[in-house]
């Protein structure tokens, strides 16, 4: 249901484009659904090499044709006027991709999901603001417009566990441009239980830190100082969680009993 949702209203879109499903399971229902909404069915067959974006480039060899590709999660609805507030951006000829904002319809199904909507919404507010203000706009796994000649001047969406953040390093270091526009034009879902929130945010983390060590050293030469500053620091964001244990730690210390009689005494 969700998945024929997400299709359904991709098709609603309203600017003139074509609907891809990256299917890996090559499932017949899809398929049936597929031929009824008119969207273009691709199954790259046995050879699941790289994942997400080995199935996104498969699509992009062998179906897409477009001069602007949009990625969307299943899960992550887009509202009709998608297109229309996304592509004007793209007449500066040396954007390469354009982000928008993740928004959630499931963020009050439980405490666990209104938490890790909120902590997204910090990112897509006062960091990536900032990030567009200084050139280093983040293309996410969701809800991204690039151009087809940039992604083909990098051989494609990049792989590893956060192919995402390795695409747009890889984007920026080619001289290309991102843009962020703070709009929700998609809503999508966020974990709703503990597990589910760890196991994503332990991807993430793995990912931009494989990045940080075996990526940036290569390309640093092709970035500015503002995105080797970005490239650098952002993995360190997973460390919040040490930062925030010391802070709790620090005044608990500072009231250890016998630093507390001495205050009392000295009053």
């Amino acid at each position: 249901d969700m998945l024929l949702e997400t299709l359904e209203a991709m098709v609603n879109v309203r600017y003139p484009h074509k609907t891809y499903l990256c299917d890996e399971g090559n499932d017949p229902y899809l398929i049936e659904k597929c031929k009824e909404l008119g969207v273009i069915h691709s199954y790259r067959g046995l050879d699941k090499t790289n994942a997400k974006a080995g199935n996104v480039n498969y699509c992009l060899q062998n179906h897409a044709d477009g001069e602007i590709v949009v990625v969307l999660d299943p899960d992550h609805v887009p509202s009709p006027d998608f297109l229309d507030r996304v592509l004007p951006y793209f007449k500066d000829e040396e954007v390469g991709y354009v982000q928008c904002i993740q928004a959630y319809h499931n963020r009050n199904e439980s405490f666990i999901a209104k938490g890790a909507a909120e902590q997204t919404y910090h990112f897509y507010g006062p960091m990536m603001m900032s990030m567009n203000t200084y050139g280093t706009a983040q293309a996410i796994g969701a809800n991204c417009s690039f151009r087809r000649a940039a992604l083909d001047s990098i051989g494609g969406h990049m792989p590893g566990l956060s192919e995402d953040m390795h695409t747009a390093m890889r984007l920026h270091a080619a001289g290309w441009e991102s843009i962020y526009v703070p709009e929700a034009l998609t809503r999508g879902q966020v974990p709703e239980t503990l597990s589910g929130y760890y196991k994503q945010q332990l991807k993430w983390s793995r990912g931009s830190f494989d990045l940080l060590f075996n990526v940036v050293p290569k390309i640093v030469k092709g970035l500015t100082w503002r995105q080797i500053i970005h490239y650098v620091t952002i993995p360190l964001f997973f460390l919040s969680g040490l930062i925030g244990l010391i802070d709790i730690s620090v005044p608990i210390i500072s009231l250890h009993p016998r630093e507390m009689r001495r205050s009392t005494n000295g009053n």
